[in-house]
């Protein structure tokens, strides 16, 4: 299986009053995304499967929705900004982002990787994949 892995580091604050102590405190992070796809065989041609340059540009269009902003203000309600929910909202965005500009079974989305700190992270794996 061959793969391409997007890299993006964005900021944001956010609060978790549902959590208590002072992570329920308005406070700021530099999020580092990672997100991973299965792709098909490289063109013979280009070598390529997919030009970096258009699916960063996908990506950056779901980061750029959160980048310095309040998450708070930016997830779906009901669904606090923890880092295991900014991954599956960020997996649910560039799924849509990369069908758009792709079309359908060009990409996988096999994974999506939120770092909040340099030591702690959420990986959300979609277990079959999402066809993008």
């Amino acid at each position: 299986m061959l793969t391409l892995r997007v890299k993006k580091k964005f900021h944001a604050a956010h609060s978790l009053p549902g959590l208590g102590g002072k992570c329920a405190r308005l406070h700021g992070h530099t999020w580092t995304v990672i997100l991973t796809f299965e792709v098909g065989t490289p063109d013979p041609e280009t070598g390529i499967t997919v030009d970096f340059h258009d699916l960063d540009t996908c990506v950056d269009k779901v980061i750029g929705y959160f980048d310095h902003y309040n998450l708070n203000d930016r997830m779906p309600p009901g669904r606090p900004p923890s880092a295991e929910n900014l991954a599956i909202r960020i997996a649910e965005g560039v799924t849509a982002q990369v069908r758009s500009a792709f079309g359908a079974g060009v990409l996988v989305l096999l994974s999506v990787v939120v770092w909040e700190t340099d030591s702690n992270c959420a990986v959300y794996t979609l277990k079959e994949g999402i066809g993008t």
